[in-house]
């Protein structure tokens, strides 16, 4: 593929030792080699940022900072970014050889603000994608496809313009669902356009690792907008009052007393 500009892939990285060669690995194997890595230490008390320093490679660059959270790590690393486009990218995650050049290419030829892939879910030595929608193309209507699981953006799986991303930074106040509140402030204001060919790896061995249910305060659920005009947003929020009650049993009163509009859905 043709260099259509630097991609920053960004990587917050918290106590991730065990896992982050796995994941630069799986940059370095990119068949788009026009990229640059960012790789945020969020004051991880491991050797993770020992790991990042063995590398040699100039397009890798490590910064340290006092632990802030996943969402002032992300929003740091886009700040040292230099690039043209941004995929943001968990420390545990893998991106498949061809996810750039792929992702370049939907948005390219659909002209859109965000292209988006699909995912394989690794359970040890099994890995199947996710999702099954089978069309690619523009989406009419980005929320209603979110809902019906037709798409899922997560970390890995899309790519915008860095300019994008310093307009839409995540909520440095969450730490839980931060990324469900960031792509639907995405979906409800840009243009999305999806391919189902698999762009990123999801390591279903670290699955809940980093959840802590005890902070409430940090949670999306917690401080959800509790009104809304658009349908599917009001199923999306929803769905999150169903987790919250599931997560937080004893927070059931004040979830349906502040968000009792969204119980019908």
């Amino acid at each position: 593929m043709e260099n259509v500009g630097v991609v920053s892939v960004i990587i917050p990285m918290y106590n991730k030792e065990k896992n982050i060669a796995r994941t630069i690995d799986s940059v370095l194997a990119q068949d788009y080699p026009w990229w640059e890595l960012v790789v945020v230490d969020d004051g991880s008390s491991d050797g993770g940022a020992s790991v990042v320093e063995r590398y040699e490679d100039a397009r890798i660059r490590l910064y340290r900072k006092e632990n802030g959270g996943v969402s002032a790590a992300r929003n740091y690393g886009v700040q040292k970014s230099t690039g043209e486009y941004v995929v943001y990218l968990d420390a545990d995650d893998c991106l498949v050889p061809s996810c750039l050049s792929t992702l370049l290419s939907v948005m390219k030829k659909y002209q859109v603000d965000i292209a988006v892939g699909n995912i394989n879910l690794c359970n040890g030595e099994h890995i199947y994608p996710f999702l099954t929608y089978p069309k690619e193309g523009r989406l009419a209507k980005s929320l209603r496809s979110m809902y019906l699981m037709d798409v899922v953006l997560r970390t890995g799986n899309y790519v915008f313009r860095r300019k994008t991303a310093l307009l839409y930074p995540f909520n440095e106040a969450l730490a839980r669902y931060e990324d469900y509140e960031h792509v639907i402030r995405l979906l409800k204001d840009l243009t999305v356009a999806y391919t189902p060919r698999p762009v990123m790896t999801y390591m279903l061995d670290n699955l809940g690792l980093s959840i802590n249910h005890g902070a409430f305060e940090k949670d999306f659920i917690s401080c959800m907008p509790r009104s809304s005009v658009l349908f599917w947003e009001k199923m999306l929020y929803g769905y999150l009052l169903e987790q919250g009650l599931r997560i937080y049993p004893e927070k059931q009163d004040e979830l349906l007393s502040k968000y009792s509009r969204y119980v019908r859905y």
